[in-house]
Formats: C-alpha cells, sequence, structure tokens
C-alpha cells in the first residue's frame, strides 16, 4: 500500500503545482460499477476485474498531464475498488533524465478441490460391509486379522483387534480438512525504470529499474501418507511471497556500432509459516513364520517417507515447502549495421540461481544447503 500512497501523493503535489504547469489537460471521471454472480465466483469472477465478490463498487479514473520549459508529466490512476487498482506516472526532464512507475494490484480466485472423486475406490472389506462410509479409521485394503481372513475372504471372528493394512488391494481415501476455506491470491506489483542520458555523453544511455511482486493470501496444499496414496488430504497453506528485481545497465551507439548490458539480481523470499501435517504409525502385516499375521514393520520400514515415530518423539513433519532463491544475470546485446542492408546481431545471457535447501532437526542433515545452477548463452544472427 506504500506505493498508491507514493503515487498519490505525486498526483497531488501536480495538482498544486503552479497553474500554467499543468494547463494541459486533467481528465477526471468517477462512477459505480456492479457484479453480480449466481454461480461459483472462481469460475466466473477467478480474475476479479471490479470487485472480488458481489455487490457494488465505486470507481474513478484521474489522468493528468501537463508540460512546461522542457519538463512534462504524465499521472493516471484507475481505482476499480479495494482489490482492483492501477497507477502510473511518466516523468521526463528535458529528455535528460525519464522515469516510468506503476503501481498495480488486483485478486485471483484459486480452485478448491474437494476430493470426492476419490471416494470412488473399493469400499472397506468385511466385516465393515460394502456401506460403511470412508473415513481414515475405514480405508480401503485395511483389515482386522482377528475377524478376517485375508487368504479365504472370510469372517473367522467377531470382537476387536489391531488394524493392518492389507498389500496389495487398492487404497484411495481423498479428505478435505478445510471444506468451507476460499482460496485466493492477492497480487501487488510495482515498477519504476529510470533512463539517463548525461549531454556530455550523448552516445550512452544508462538505465536502471526496481521491480517488487508480493503475491499474499491462500492456496490449497495436498499430500499424501507416509508411503503411499493410501490417506490424501488438502488443506490451507499460507502465501507470502516477495520477488525484488534490481536492474542496472548502459546502451549505447557509436556509429555502426549499438549495444546494450543489463544486470540483474533477483531475491525470491517465502515469507509465510511452512505447511506440516502429522502422521500415522506406519502398519504393515508380518507373516509371522506362518503362524498368522501381527502389528509390524518388518521388511516395510525402508519404504516409509515420515513416520509418526522420529527421533525425539512425536512431531509435525514439514511438506510442500517453497524454496527461496537468488539469482544474478548479466545479458550483453550487440549489433553491427553493414553496408547492402545488412545487419550482424550477437548476444551472451550468463545467469546464476542459488536456491537454499532446509534440513529437519532430527530427521536428517544436509552436507550441501545451496543448489548452484549456472546458465550460459551465446546467439549470432545476421
Amino acid at each position: 500500500m506504500q506505493y498508491v500512497k507514493w503515487v498519490l501523493a505525486v498526483s497531488m503535489a501536480a495538482l498544486l503545482a503552479p497553474s500554467h504547469l499543468l494547463a494541459a489537460e486533467v481528465s477526471v471521471e468517477v462512477g459505480v460499477a456492479g457484479v453480480g454472480i449466481s454461480d461459483d465466483a472462481k469460475r466466473v469472477n477467478e480474475y476479479s476485474v471490479i470487485r472480488p465478490d458481489q455487490g457494488a463498487e465505486v470507481t474513478g479514473k484521474v489522468d493528468l498531464t501537463g508540460a512546461e520549459n522542457g519538463v512534462s508529466v504524465d499521472v493516471q490512476a484507475d481505482y476499480m475498488g479495494s482489490r482492483d487498482q492501477k497507477y502510473g506516472l511518466e516523468l521526463d526532464v528535458k529528455r535528460i533524465l525519464k522515469l516510468d512507475a506503476s503501481y498495480d494490484t488486483f485478486m485471483h480466485w484459486l480452485d478448491h478441490d474437494e476430493m470426492k472423486y476419490l471416494d470412488a475406490a473399493i469400499p472397506p472389506p468385511p466385516p465393515a460391509g460394502p456401506n460403511t462410509p470412508l473415513n481414515p479409521n475405514s480405508v480401503p485394503g485395511f483389515f482386522d486379522p482377528t475377524t478376517f481372513d485375508p487368504v479365504a475372504g472370510t469372517v473367522t471372528a467377531t470382537g476387536g483387534g489391531p488394524t493392518v493394512q492389507q498389500i496389495g488391494r487398492a487404497s484411495v481415501y481423498g479428505e478435505d480438512l478445510t471444506p468451507r476455506t476460499d482460496f485466493s491470491i492477492v497480487r501487488r506489483e510495482s515498477k519504476s525504470h529510470a533512463d539517463l542520458t548525461i549531454p556530455q555523453l550523448p552516445n550512452l544511455t544508462f538505465h536502471a529499474g526496481y521491480r517488487v511482486e508480493e503475491r499474499e493470501g491462500t492456496e490449497q496444499s495436498i499430500g499424501m501418507s507416509k508411503c503411499t496414496s493410501c490417506h490424501i488430504t488438502g488443506q490451507g497453506r499460507e502465501v507470502d511471497e516477495s520477488t525484488k528485481d534490481l536492474t542496472a545497465g548502459v546502451n549505447g551507439k557509436f556509429g555502426l556500432l549499438t549495444f546494450d548490458y543489463t544486470y540483474l539480481d533477483r531475491v525470491f523470499r517465502e515469507n509465510g509459516d511452512d505447511p506440516s501435517r502429522w502422521y500415522d504409525p506406519a502398519l504393515s502385516p508380518v507373516n509371522n513364520n506362518g503362524s498368522g499375521y501381527q502389528v509390524g514393520n518388518g521388511t516395510f520400514d525402508n519404504r516409509i517417507l515420515y513416520d509418526y515415530d522420529q527421533p525425539g518423539g512425536p512431531a509435525a513433519r514439514l511438506y510442500d515447502l517453497t524454496p527461496e532463491s537468488d539469482k544474478e544475470s548479466h545479458v550483453l546485446k550487440a549489433k553491427v549495421d553493414l553496408p547492402m542492408n545488412t545487419s550482424v546481431m550477437g548476444s551472451f545471457v550468463n545467469t546464476t540461481v542459488k536456491s537454499k535447501k532446509i534440513e529437519e532437526a532430527g530427521v536428517f542433515t544436509l552436507g550441501d544447503k545451496t543448489l548452484e545452477t549456472t546458465y550460459d548463452a551465446y546467439g549470432m544472427k545476421a
């Protein structure tokens, strides 16, 4: 919101400037816009261009232009509700300094997977019966060895007993842990670009830019159980991302040669809380030398990604993490104009991206916590 205040402050300063400076033109529009939704907002209003929900909204637009003594300014503001705004500023100071800045924000409705289609799996075996509703404790492929013979497929006795997972059976159960949650992302982006041409160096133009993109909201995060897809869950995940780009460079023209060099430094950060989930104890049938099935993991241990019983005691496990990254790039482009309508163009790109990996205390450690990727590209065209 600080960018909105900054652009509005420039607009107010321009309005309060001497009248002869802004004698050119001022345009103001005020109105009301309404939205009526009779279906799912995520389907008919995915990108909210007026307002994110049903109702009416006051809208407004301002366009201010003026010029005097080689200085020109153009300010635009477009307000379509609290979640859809655009602001812009163009400034030219005697063709020595050119500044272009903008800010915009809008809301994006995200889909919500109810995961009901996973209920089409095979129903639980007897004694629960085919009409037993599916739940985390009654998942296809689970049986009670004291009441059900997995070989004969018949009920052998009545009573309770430990629950064991039967290997080889269809095993899918979906559970939406946040069934009434609306997922959406609010995107805000501010950009500014400046060109500086010094009169003493007319062949060179220095340029610099700064861009900030922020994404805030909640999205659905889908994860599966510790070893297979027997239990798939969906829950909310906080999103608080920021991408900051800083660019600088120079372009020039010397006779037949034209070139441009740009340096980019990008920082991506995820500031939201890391999502986590609890994992039930891992169970697997063990045929105790032919004497019957018992609870235990046996050789199943090496197939487990996560288990409830971790070093240090039970704890929630992190998942669906967004890695942070840093990027640097150098881009050089050049063109030579030759006789007979011939041009030779070349380019070189060098990029390095570093991403940090996070270790989990008591679970695993990393010897190298940084993943680095380097990219070089060359181009030539005549």
